[in-house]
């Protein structure tokens, strides 16, 4: 999702994450920013952080999908 991320980006992210996580397939939502204090109940248990520091050990990334970005420089 995009840099300051705002409730859209946030909830367009989790919901593919949860589909995506319903048909079998790890995921995990990653800013270049964690989001404001008051969006934190959307990550609810799946995460603690958005930061590409918060991966799983060992995790590789089979696809990366955006949402709610219109260009490559609002991914940070």
């Amino acid at each position: 999702m995009h840099v300051s991320p705002d409730g859209d980006a946030v909830g367009s992210a989790f919901a593919l994450a949860c589909w995506l996580r319903a048909k079998g397939s790890p995921a995990y939502c990653l800013c270049a920013e964690e989001i404001p204090a008051r969006l934190r109940f959307l990550l609810g248990d799946e995460q603690e952080s958005l930061l590409l520091s918060s991966l799983p050990q060992g995790f590789e990334e089979a696809r990366v999908v955006t949402v709610d970005v219109a260009s490559p420089m609002q991914l940070g």
